[in-house]
């Protein structure tokens, strides 16, 4: 493996604050660990992320949005951010040009990286295509989001919070 580096992105790229963090949280993990972290893994963990911690605690993660694209759950500021990079290996600048990680102290950074934990432990080794599959799998948020409303349509956060609680969302 190659040895890695962290660093400040040398294209502007800009997201809001809460998705910059929660990204940030996943390249840093990726980076203490040697891992290699393609944008679509990002954009898919991410989407756990997101998923797992509505259905834990019922609260929103962050205020973006997830639309379902052809190539599963996408957050268009995220993606315009990283696609086309081979590895994505350097931190997100936030809307106020400040770099945010979760602190890991705090009340809510304890309830955070419980979920963030569980997300990262059970994803982190499986490849962008395992994870594109699960996104993709019949009767998920975006299949049933592509089905009723439509290609690209936003994916409702509610849907997302059934699904991921284990209940039928077949029929929206």
């Amino acid at each position: 493996r190659r040895q890695r580096q962290m660093c400040i992105r040398d294209r502007r790229c800009i997201v809001k604050s809460d998705l910059a963090r929660v990204a940030n949280d996943f390249i840093l993990k990726a980076y203490e660990e040697n891992l290699y972290l393609l944008p679509t893994k990002l954009l898919k963990l991410v989407y756990f992320m997101y998923g797992h911690y509505l259905q834990r605690t019922g609260d929103i993660l962050f205020d973006a949005k997830f639309n379902a694209l052809e190539h599963g759950p996408v957050i268009f500021e995220l993606y315009d951010c990283i696609k086309g990079l081979g590895d994505v290996d350097q931190f997100l600048e936030s809307e106020d040009g400040k770099l945010y990680i979760t602190n890991r102290n705090s009340e809510y950074g304890k309830k955070y990286y419980d979920v963030f934990n569980y997300v990262w432990n059970k994803y982190r080794l499986f490849s962008a295509n395992t994870l594109s599959n699960l996104t993709h799998a019949p009767n998920s948020p975006w299949d049933v989001t592509r089905r009723i409303k439509g290609k690209n349509k936003e994916i409702d956060a509610e849907l997302i919070k059934r699904y991921f609680k284990g209940e039928d969302i077949s029929n929206g």
